[in-house]
């Protein structure tokens, strides 16, 4: 199997991702990860998918770029070594979710402290009200810990932080089935 990460961008409008899976489909793809969004009025998709015969990503981006003419995208592409795990990676996941009055530096300063506790961010969205007048900025993280994590110890680490970023900060247990 060999698999690629295709990155789109271009201006939101009905059908983007029923013509981009289409061509995905026609040439054999098979949809593995995905993230999709409109960001200030463009969609940007970033979607990892197998094929099973090699095709070298000038091919594919030719045959996409046909296929979607229309809709002006911008396509980039990659060719990666498949993720694979031999056996269920425990971990323990955590989320946070993060309010406040807008302002420069409150992602730094809250991935500062999942990076300070050895954690990963497995996904991060947020969202900006309001930016004429400053405005509230939103923010939810999903972030991936050793198991021995001690929880306790890491939210009264976050809520320090929060304080010194002056944002709102909910620091959860995620159970692995709530996902």
């Amino acid at each position: 199997m060999n698999r690629y990460i295709l990155a789109a961008i271009g201006e939101d409008r009905p059908g983007i991702v029923y013509r981009l899976t289409s061509a995905l489909a026609k040439m054999g793809a098979n949809l593995a990860n995905s993230t999709m969004a409109d960001l200030e009025g463009y969609f940007v998709v970033v979607v990892a998918f197998d094929i099973s015969d090699h095709r070298e990503t000038d091919v594919i981006l030719g045959e996409l770029q046909d296929d979607l003419e229309d809709l002006s995208l911008t396509l980039s592409l990659r060719e990666i070594t498949p993720y694979i795990t031999t056996a269920a990676k425990e971990e323990y996941l955590v989320a946070l979710r993060v309010y406040g009055g807008d302002r420069p530096g409150i992602v730094a300063g809250v991935t500062k402290i999942i990076f300070e506790w050895n954690g990963n961010v497995v996904e991060l969205k947020s969202y900006q009200s309001n930016q004429a007048s400053g405005g509230t900025y939103v923010m939810v993280i999903l972030a991936a810990f050793a198991v021995d994590l001690d929880f306790s110890s890491f939210k009264r680490a976050v809520q320090l932080r929060a304080e010194e970023l002056d944002v709102h900060v909910n620091v959860e247990e995620v159970e692995a089935e709530a996902l």
